[in-house]
């Protein structure tokens, strides 16, 4: 069984680094492994292809969830 995990990192004007790992569960005996791990930077991007800032609406929800 593999489990896949996942925590922002960082939020910029334009993008969101997330990072994420990917364990191996055993059912049997309940162990984990740490099998591969990455972090990914999403762009947020107009009709061109060209950066443009994060929508209010997404950076509010982010700051509120780092005031908790």
């Amino acid at each position: 069984l593999i489990k896949i995990y996942g925590k922002v990192i960082k939020v910029g004007i334009s993008s969101v680094i997330v990072r994420l790992e990917a364990r191996r569960h055993s059912p049997y005996n309940g162990t984990q492994k740490l099998v591969c791990e990455t972090e990914i930077t999403f762009v947020r991007v107009d009709g061109d292809g060209e950066a443009i800032p994060l929508s209010d609406k997404i950076l509010k929800k982010f700051l509120d969830e780092d005031k908790d």
